[in-house]
């Protein structure tokens, strides 16, 4: 059985989880993962810039839902950086949906996705 489907929203992760879900992005062993919900996790600006940290190291995310964490300016430019960044640490995702409170980003070549 893989992993493919995380729905984390509505917990209350803050940045500690923040932290640990950027850190799961990052890690190679996590391959199958394709779809991640943080909708209301609570993590905040510097929580958005750990799972945008643990983003550009995955290769296999093809969604991401951030929407409903107040994660500011500050974060929702880590998660840009992130995106335009992606396979310059060995990897980068194929992220073809990202949804934020003000914005998403939906595209069918995952290229594509990386300009906002």
């Amino acid at each position: 059985m893989r992993l493919e489907t995380l729905n984390l929203s509505n917990n209350n992760l803050g940045g500690d989880g923040a932290e640990a879900i950027g850190a799961l992005l990052g890690d190679p062993r996590m391959r199958c993962l394709a779809h991640l919900s943080l909708r209301g996790a609570g993590i905040g600006p510097e929580g958005a810039g750990e799972v945008a940290f643990g983003l550009q190291r995955n290769e296999t995310l093809k969604s991401l839902d951030v929407s409903r964490n107040s994660i500011g300016k500050a974060g929702k430019a880590a998660l840009g950086a992130a995106l335009l960044n992606a396979g310059r640490h060995g990897g980068g995702a194929p992220l073809m949906g990202l949804v934020c409170d003000e914005w998403s980003v939906a595209c069918d070549d995952p290229a594509g996705s990386r300009v906002l």
